[in-house]
């Protein structure tokens, strides 16, 4: 079934069977995936190694369309194996597999890339995940081979046509590619239209010239020649190159090299064909950042877990016992401290979930104007006097949905880093603010980018600027350009998770010596209006039971005193299977149960529904570190009725425990009411 739907067409089920190579140094791994791979996919066929040896062997002899390999061998291991094929000519297009055990660490998966790989699974392997990622990576070859084969035809119909230059020129006129021909003294006998404008010269000045004119002979000598006169010797090559044109500036180009032949068969030069991809280029670079982001996120997830639990015991235990202290006293001032000290622990949790989109910032209709002129406000008095800070910042520019700490943070970053880059020359910073409306062409140039009402926030200076690797790293999590103890490289990368968090976009365009403009582009909400502030709650308080669930004994014992202090009765357990027995029998002493979500032996989800399934009425609280491991709209689809992040104040788990109580006599209520018999009157 498998392998029927990788075929998208009945016809070529017989074209061409793929063939696969296993390579693992331990037999019965090899076994159990030949196995696997051959009940799923029938047609494909297998081959094994049990070595790097052995499939470098096996690579010499055949054509493979796949190889999976264990990355823990002897000898040579798999990343070394994947270095070695990669490097081959004859092997450098196989794609290869990695099955390891350490997927989710982000070393190993830049070493992995760095060496060549295409795909990676890690054990214990999910059978169907497996078959996918193989068929996955068949398709891919199949279509590569297909393109390629495409592509030689394509280049051999164009040189044949070149014979007649009425015909040839029929063929490339209206070309977008740069087609041009080149005799075997490397002079151009013929240029297309395309070719003409990205060099801004007429053909008539170009035909005829040496190759050299339009390049260092250094150029000539060390990567044009050597090409040439390959091509004029039979091969047909295809390479990436970069050149930097007048009014274009620098491109990336695929180029082609074919030879052209004459009536009698004989090579007289070389057709070169060569297509502008710098834009696909762009686009490929700005999605591996934003896996590289996905993977540092999904990283950042689990570490703020474990600080959101500490904080949590921190902060509660704190609010405790300055409830038994007098006001002012020495350790009423320790306590204190305290609070500060976690307080930044927990702004710094909230940085690192910035990079993967799980922040827990309640966000708020927002007009971000009235933020960003407080911002200047402040940064005016705190730049140095050797920097102009200039604002443009419209009256009007709409609402956005976000959190003012954070747009008033994304301001403060930018503007720093620009003040520091100009501060030993000096110069000027321009802040503009108004509302734009992206097209669908300009939101087709980055990934993050859709067409609609947008506000742009453009953070611009005339400081040193940078180059192209420089900008392609700075949204990285550490990465810094300044001296050591001059910036932790933090910064840009909180700007960029706040920024996508918000559902926005961050564009940024700088050349050496010529500033730099950072351009973030937050959505507009249409028809929205700033809603008004809350007035504090008084602490509320109850006597129901309630069932506490942690698998953190710290936390459960601070969850009895904090609860007991707000007069509620606790039964705490750190085990959730005992839990759920506890609950089975005694399924009506408690009128609230609330969940931690990671636990061992039984999650929380499935706890939460084993207990709502022997009673629906029972209200149930998800409390959890990790704001990744849930969403709202899934708990309310199980039964739950709040979702709670770590850490939380004692006035907050107050008011919700109120309310989810309070809630649940309402439903209660009216459940009674509706189910309730009526009366006739006669």
């Amino acid at each position: 079934m498998y392998f029927e739907d990788f075929l998208e067409s009945g016809q070529h089920m017989l074209e061409i069977r793929p063939v696969l190579l296993l390579v693992d140094d331990n037999p019965g791994n090899l076994l159990v995936l030949q196995g696997v791979i051959a009940d799923s996919i029938p047609l494909v066929t297998i081959e094994t190694a049990c070595s790097a040896d052995e499939a470098l062997t096996w690579v010499a002899k055949r054509k493979f369309d796949g190889i999976l390999t264990d990355v823990q061998m002897p000898v040579i291991d798999g990343l070394e194996l994947c270095r070695r094929l990669k490097a081959d000519v004859a092997s450098a297009d196989i794609p290869i597999i990695l099955i390891t055990s350490h997927l989710s660490s982000s070393t190993f998966r830049a070493e992995a890339l760095a060496a060549g790989a295409n795909d990676f699974i890690s054990r214990p392997i999910d059978n169907v995940e497996l078959v996918a990622r193989i068929l996955s990576m068949l398709r891919t070859k199949r279509n590569q081979d297909r393109l390629r084969t495409s592509n030689t035809d394509l280049a051999q119909q164009v040189a044949r046509q070149t014979v007649s230059l009425r015909e040839y020129k029929k063929a490339v006129e209206s070309s977008l590619d740069l087609v041009t021909t080149i005799s075997a003294d490397y002079r151009y006998l013929m240029v297309n239209e395309s070719f003409s404008q990205y060099y801004c010269l007429d053909r008539e000045l170009i035909i005829g010239q040496h190759v050299t004119a339009f390049l260092s002979g250094d150029t000539f000598a060390r990567e044009v020649r050597p090409r040439l006169d390959a091509c004029l010797q039979g091969e047909t090559l295809e390479f990436e190159r970069s050149r930097n044109f007048l009014e274009l500036g620098q491109r990336h180009l695929l180029t082609r090299y074919c030879p052209l032949k004459g009536e009698d068969g004989r090579i007289e030069g070389v057709v070169a064909i060569s297509r502008d991809i710098t834009e696909r280029k762009q686009l490929e670079e700005q999605l591996q950042q934003s896996q590289k982001m996905e993977a540092l996120g999904t990283l950042a997830g689990g570490i703020a877990h474990d600080f959101n639990n500490t904080l949590a015991a921190i902060f509660g235990y704190a609010q405790l016992s300055q409830r038994h202290v007098e006001p002012e006293s020495k350790l009423d001032q320790n306590l204190q401290q305290i609070f500060l000290a976690a307080n930044r622990a927990k702004d710094l949790v909230k940085q690192i979930l910035s990079f993967s989109h799980k922040s827990t910032v309640e966000k708020e209709p927002l007009e971000i104007h009235l933020v960003v002129k407080e911002a200047v406000k402040f940064l005016q008095a705190s730049i140095p006097k050797t920097v102009l800070l200039r604002e443009c910042i419209a009256a009007e520019t709409g609402t956005i949905l976000a959190n003012p700490t954070q747009i008033h943070r994304v301001m403060m970053n930018l503007c720093t880093n620009a003040s520091q880059a100009m501060q030993n020359q000096g110069g000027v910073i321009d802040v503009r603010l108004a509302p734009v409306l992206v097209d669908p062409t300009s939101a087709a140039s980055h990934p993050d980018l859709r067409p609609g009402p947008y506000v742009l926030l453009e953070v611009k200076d005339d400081g040193p600027g940078m180059d192209a690797p420089t900008i392609k790293r700075i949204f990285e999590p550490f990465f810094t350009s300044k001296k050591l103890g001059e910036g932790t490289g933090m910064g840009l990368s909180v700007v960029h998770g706040i920024v996508q968090s918000c559902g926005g976009a961050i564009l940024v365009e700088s050349r050496p010596n010529q500033g730099a403009t950072f351009s973030v582009y937050l959505p507009r909400k249409l028809g929205v209006t700033r809603i008004s502030p809350v007035k504090p709650v008084v602490l509320q308080r109850g006597t129901e039971h309630i069932l506490l669930v942690d698998d953190e004994s710290t936390l459960v014992q601070l969850g009895e005193q904090l609860f007991g202090s707000l007069g509620y009765r606790v039964t705490g357990s750190t085990d959730s299977r005992e839990a759920l027995e506890l609950f089975r029998r005694t399924p009506t002493e408690f009128d609230l149960v609330i969940l931690d979500l990671t636990m061992p032996k039984l999650s929380g989800e499935n706890l939460a529904r084993e207990i709502l399934a022997l009673r629906p009425d029972i209200p149930v609280i998800f409390y959890t570190g990790y704001p990744g491991a849930m969403d709202e709209e899934r708990a309310r689809s199980i039964g739950v009725k709040a979702l709670l992040i770590k850490p939380l104040s004692r006035a907050k788990f107050a008011t919700e425990l109120r309310r989810v109580l309070d809630g649940a006599v309402r439903e209660s209520a009216a459940l009674n009411v509706a189910s309730a018999p009526v009366s006739a009157n006669y």
